[in-house]
């Protein structure tokens, strides 16, 4: 079973290898041109992260609700079952897999934009 720190290191990690593919001048340009396809609408490392920062707060605001699924509205209904999708590493603790602490100033998680060239540090 994947966790969602093992699924987010992935995707990130992926996102990186299709970088340098892109970059390897010892490739055949229709390589190199389909990995830069490929990244044209590939996450970045930040947008993963900020998706596991939101998933952090809504798995929090799901707690504060009612833990009768009935009492839910039908929309919401579901919500309490579902595991995160990604996670921040910055926020999450690999040896722990229980659910991932609220982050303080959620309306300022915006991504920034796709650094061009080198992916920096990924994780």
């Amino acid at each position: 079973m994947t966790t969602a720190y093992e699924r987010t290191r992935s995707v990130i990690e992926t996102g990186g290898f299709l970088l340098r593919i892109a970059q390897d001048q010892t490739l055949p340009d229709n390589v190199r041109e389909q990995a830069r396809q490929l990244l044209r609408h590939y996450p970045t490392a930040e947008a993963v992260r900020l998706a596991g920062r939101c998933e952090a707060i809504r798995q929090d605001e799901i707690s504060k609700l009612s833990s009768d699924p009935k009492a839910l509205h039908p929309a919401l209904a579901t919500w309490p079952l579902l595991d995160p999708f990604f996670c921040d590493p910055t926020i999450h603790d690999a040896s722990h897999s229980s659910a991932l602490p609220a982050v303080a100033g959620s309306t300022a998680l915006q991504p920034s934009p796709r650094p061009e060239g080198d992916i920096g540090a990924l994780f």
